[in-house]
């Protein structure tokens, strides 16, 4: 699962799984979701995710042109990656046990 964050000309950062952009004009994208701040329980700002279009169902494909687009997209860091796995699947990551040995 390639996941990019993407800087729209609308001043909206979309993150999203990129499928292809092997064309010379689109990006093709699905699972867009919007990404802000937001308030966490003890109230310190958190990143937050928002369905990016109401009309398009999950896992549906959507071509991004590229003049549509401020940046290249950029790949995310893991926690943002992992919420987005999360907000999309419902699959919850365990952290990162690098370095550890697990023996049972």
């Amino acid at each position: 699962m390639d996941i990019r964050s993407f800087m729209l000309t609308t001043g909206q950062e979309l993150v999203a799984e990129l499928i292809d952009f092997t064309d010379a004009e689109t990006y093709v994208i699905k699972n867009p979701l919007i990404a802000h701040m937001m308030r966490g329980p003890d109230g310190a700002p958190q990143l937050g995710f928002a369905p990016w279009s109401m009309i398009h169902q999950d896992g549906v494909k959507i071509n991004i042109p590229y003049h549509a687009v401020l940046a290249a997209p950029i790949a995310i860091e893991k926690q943002v990656a992992d919420s987005y796995i999360q907000n999309t699947t419902g699959l919850v990551l365990p952290p990162s046990t690098s370095g550890q040995i697990l023996m049972g």
